[in-house]
């Protein structure tokens, strides 16, 4: 998986997973024709005919049967995309951390650590309480199919109106929703700028407690302020999520009562109209759960979408390690030039001040034309000013750095050479 371009959660499933989510989908189309065979026999032996008359051990035998059947077809369902969820988590997991090693360090220093920890941390566990949550989802819509094809068996007008009914509850549902999506981007941005002020409090505790005006500054001016956006987002995200799960399930009521009015006025009997308010009741769970599944499944894209704006090297599943040249006796340095290249000033300071040198001046090159042979056994000291290029010089001996061009030789082996 590359992280230069996003896609959407899933369009990765189906490119990387399909076969074990068809396999899913299988299971849940017979976990759905289960459900819809329970409907039927309630209809057929328990409304349709003089019940006290009729029933039998017999028929609960065989209604205690489809039950058992339907709660393993369930388990069986639920269970086996849980499976493939956390097995697609575990290898995003494995691929991420594999290729910030494999990433070069200008790059790295670039992200900075805060960036990098709220991926493997939260957006990591936003993609997997996604997965949790979409058994919920995949079986809601199936078997909103799988009953709405047995109700239209029933009586088709009836079943039209239902699903104008049901379609202009999820319509409006989704646009609650679609403000749970905004909100949710704009708390994943907030979460970089709390990990940024975690890490800050953390690794300069030291410096804070040396400092309290300054600890003040950063505790007030900028860890409030953003725990105080947050706190105003997740309620706004929380308080539209509630919304479209309230409106959903009082609807789901109000069908009932417009099932029976519109039975009376067509003249529908009162055994199919006592069948899709049953129905109605029975699919209610499954459709409550899908709707409160999907914001679950929009913070897991957000998520993915952070995780590829890293813009991390594409992933190799092999570590490409140099042969060791053993007993070497020099390292020599052709015509080296670097250059900080594709990063903004903000992040070139940074990238300064990491290589200690927080006065250089803002030229691209801070390394130009160096033409050095080190041998074995000396003892060699760089001097110069800050901003010279020591440390640069010191990571590109190390193999840390990648100069933009020239050639490094180990003895008389080419270990690398610019293009």
């Amino acid at each position: 998986m590359s992280s230069r371009a996003s896609s959407s959660l899933y369009h990765i499933i189906w490119v990387q997973y399909r076969l074990p989510f068809l396999k899913v989908i299988l299971l849940n189309l017979v976990n759905a024709a289960v459900s819809v065979g329970i409907i039927a026999y309630i209809n057929h032996t328990f409304i349709s005919q003089p019940v006290f008359n009729t029933l039998s051990w017999v028929s609960l035998g065989y209604f205690s049967a489809l039950v058992l059947l339907l709660l393993i077809t369930t388990f069986l369902s639920q269970y086996t995309l849980t499976r493939l969820g956390h097995k697609f988590v575990y290898e995003l997991r494995t691929k991420l951390v594999k290729q910030i090693i494999d990433t070069k360090v200008p790059q790295i220093d670039h992200l900075g650590s805060a960036r990098l920890l709220a991926s493997l941390s939260s957006d990591i566990q936003s993609i997997t309480v996604a997965f949790v949550r979409m058994p919920e989802l995949v079986q809601g819509v199936i078997l909103s199919i799988g009953v709405s094809l047995y109700l239209g068996w029933l009586s088709l007008p009836l079943l039209f109106i239902v699903m104008f009914w049901i379609l202009m509850t999820i319509w409006i549902s989704t646009i609650l929703v679609k403000h749970v999506y905004h909100h949710l981007t704009e708390l994943r941005e907030i979460n970089d700028d709390l990990y940024q002020d975690y890490q800050s409090i953390i690794e300069g505790r030291k410096e804070l407690a040396l400092n309290l005006h300054r600890a003040e500054k950063l505790y007030k001016n900028d860890f409030l302020s953003h725990a105080k956006s947050y706190k105003e987002r997740v309620i706004k995200s929380d308080t539209f999520h509630l919304s479209a799960v309230n409106w959903s399930n009082i609807m789901m009521f109000a069908a009932i009562g417009v099932i029976f009015a519109v039975s009376n006025q067509l003249e529908i009997p009162m055994g199919v109209a006592t069948t899709f308010s049953l129905t109605i009741l029975f699919m209610q769970s499954p459709l409550l759960h899908a709707v409160g599944a999907y914001p679950t499944l929009q913070t897991a894209q957000v998520a993915l979408d952070k995780i590829h704006s890293l813009e991390l090297t594409d992933y190799k599943p092999k570590f490409v390690t140099d042969a060791a040249i053993k007993d070497w006796q020099s390292i020599s340095l052709t015509d080296i030039r670097y250059r900080y290249e594709g990063i903004n000033n903000s992040a070139k300071d940074l990238a300064v001040k990491n290589n200690g040198s927080e006065n250089r001046s803002h030229a691209s090159d801070i390394l130009s034309e160096v033409n050095l042979t080190l041998n074995r056994g000396e003892v060699v000291f760089l001097i110069g000013a800050n901003g010279s290029g020591k440390s640069t010089l010191a990571k590109i001996i190390t193999g840390i750095f990648t100069p933009t061009t020239g050639s490094v030789k180990v003895d008389q082996q080419t270990i690398f050479r610019s293009q």
